[in-house]
């Protein structure tokens, strides 16, 4: 009787794939940005996750090798799905979500696919994502370690990795799983996060390698400032508290996490709003070319470096801020010591992914480079990181006597 009902439930739910049609997924090709949080799940039935018209187009779809089995529609809840569809799922294969940007593979092992189990910090980490930019599409890997890291680097259709775990201090191994080789070699972006605590940035193992976009957090509005528990000499600050889904299955709820867990994959998000508008004007469809480019259309070649040098000039560097509850202050001089370029963030007076695109695009308007001083504390910030990690013997750039294709001020 058991295995009856279970086969009947499981032909109800294969019954909700969705059928060909006017859905959103069959629009036609169109440019897109994929970025890849690695970490313990995410909740697709949260409104937060919801969208009118979602970017994962049919060609998206065949982009990744996702068949209409491998397209789902949820019912509305986890309670109507149940926990037979959610064991039911196939590790290491990957899956879309109707109504959403989402699509996402599990790589852990566990029992109940996809969705967070006995942690939601994966849930936080997608939301900031979107709030960095609502238009991406979240390839979610749903595990840790080295398989997962090594299989998010060697996906050609990813632009952008987003790691928001490590050791509770900053310590300088390892490095993240194949990170090296997917920015330096396969053209992608990686974020990384810097502990919760004052150690460096520049010596942790995923913040710190100088391939990898280091990120630490600031507190945006009243208690404006760096944040003490926020690895100390990032090259980038971003929202260190943001409002965000936090839970494992339910559709409405927000909360407040806080962590460089959440600085790191907003600024990754509004790193792909930047190069998602690139994309847009210059008609480049699909991800990173074979030569390892993110734009290459209408006669304009960008890559990875050329995103991050926008971003550099792009961040908001705060003149002075006040003191507020476990903040540091930023003072007139030499901010860039405390918040290194400055804050990433997608806040439309701040204008960031304006001011980058302007920057990265070559438009009259573009930003004046903040020069100075800055440039010269900021490649030296970058020097000790190429040097450190490449007399590393176990760092995967050991040897390399220069920074890829590095764009120095």
């Amino acid at each position: 009787m058991r295995l009856a009902a279970l086969t009947v439930l499981l032909l109800a739910l294969m019954s909700s794939v969705l059928p060909a049609g006017a859905d959103p997924v069959h629009a036609p090709p169109a440019p897109r940005v994929v970025v890849a949080p690695i970490d313990s799940g995410i909740n697709p039935y949260h409104e937060f996750f919801q969208v009118a018209e979602s970017s994962v187009t049919q060609d998206v779809l065949d982009e990744f090798g996702i068949d209409s089995s491998h397209v789902l529609t949820l019912s509305g809840t986890y309670e109507e799905d149940g926990e037979a569809f959610w064991t039911s799922l196939k590790e290491g294969e990957l899956y879309h979500f109707t109504g959403t940007n989402i699509i996402a593979v599990n790589l852990d092992g566990r029992d109940r696919k996809i969705l967070p189990d006995g942690s939601n910090h994966g849930v936080g980490v997608a939301g900031s994502v979107v709030r960095g930019n609502p238009e991406a599409i979240v390839l979610f890997v749903a595990g840790s370690g080295a398989d997962a890291e090594d299989w998010a680097f060697d996906q050609p259709g990813i632009d952008i990795v987003t790691t928001s775990y490590g050791f509770a201090t900053a310590v300088p191994l390892p490095a993240v799983s194949s990170s090296y080789t997917g920015v330096v070699e396969g053209g992608k972006a990686h974020f990384g996060a810097s502990p919760n605590d004052p150690s460096l940035a520049s010596v942790d193992g995923t913040s710190g390698p100088w391939w990898v976009v280091s990120m630490a957090g600031y507190a945006e509005g009243d208690d404006e400032g760096k944040e003490l528990l926020s690895g100390t000499s990032p090259e980038f600050v971003a929202d260190f508290t943001q409002d965000l889904p936090y839970c494992a299955t339910c559709t409405t709820e927000l909360s407040s996490p806080s962590g460089t867990s959440f600085a790191t994959p907003l600024a990754a998000g509004v790193a792909s709003a930047v190069l998602l508008e690139a994309r847009q004007r210059t008609g480049h469809v699909g991800g990173i070319t074979a030569e390892g480019l993110m734009v290459d259309a209408d006669g304009i070649q960008l890559d990875t470096w050329d995103l991050r040098r926008s971003l550099q000039e792009g961040a908001v560097l705060p003149a002075s801020s006040g003191v507020g509850f476990g903040t540091l202050p930023t003072l007139p001089v030499a901010p860039y010591a405390v918040v290194g370029w400055g804050a990433i963030t997608p806040d439309p007076e701040l204008d960031v992914i304006g001011r980058s695109v302007a920057w990265l695009m070559g438009d009259e308007d573009a930003p004046d480079a903040k020069g100075g001083d800055t440039c010269a504390f900021m490649n030296a910030h970058f020097d000790a990181r190429l040097y450190s990690w490449n007399l590393n013997p176990a760092s995967d750039s050991f040897g390399d006597s220069d920074g890829a294709g590095y764009i120095r001020c």
